[in-house]
């Protein structure tokens, strides 16, 4: 989706710009055709910067699912460091976009004492069910496209 289209659509988040500030964390739960749109890429107002730049942006499937993750870390009472694992995998074949991508979820990673990052073809069902075992949070940062020929590649 290129600028311009996106530009069109700040509309969608103006009503998110009017009743949250600035650094504010922004939970979208798009649903229907919107999983399709990053919405945290659409400018604040037209041509204005992506909504990302104003706020930190978290992404949640189902509002009833955050709701229920947000309440068990409030009644968890905390036994040592935050715990968390970091996961980036590309999908397809681009040596070089996979490794961007895990440099960036290991710097995101680094604000964590206890943190594991797992990236690439490291990243099986295996070491995803190990790594998210006990954890308080996890980021998957990623992509992937279908390719029949190499079913075996996609799913964790």
């Amino acid at each position: 989706m290129s600028i311009a289209s996106l530009s069109k659509l700040w509309l969608l988040i103006a009503d998110v710009i009017s009743f949250s500030k600035e650094g504010d964390l922004l939970i979208l739960c798009p649903s229907g055709i919107q999983h399709s749109v990053p919405l945290h890429a659409i400018p604040i107002e037209p041509n204005g910067p992506p909504l990302i730049t104003r706020n930190p942006i978290v992404y949640c499937a189902s509002i009833a699912t955050m709701a229920k993750c947000v309440k068990k870390l409030q009644e968890r009472k905390r036994d040592g460091p935050f715990r968390a694992a970091g996961f980036a995998r590309f999908g397809i074949e681009d040596l070089v976009e996979e490794a961007r991508m895990e440099a960036a979820v290991r710097e995101g990673m680094n604000h964590f004492a206890m943190s594991r990052v797992v990236s690439g073809r490291k990243l099986t069902r295996n070491t995803f069910s190990d790594c998210t075992h006990n954890i308080d949070l996890l980021h998957y940062h990623g992509h992937a496209s279908l390719d029949i020929t190499h079913y075996s590649w996609f799913g964790i």
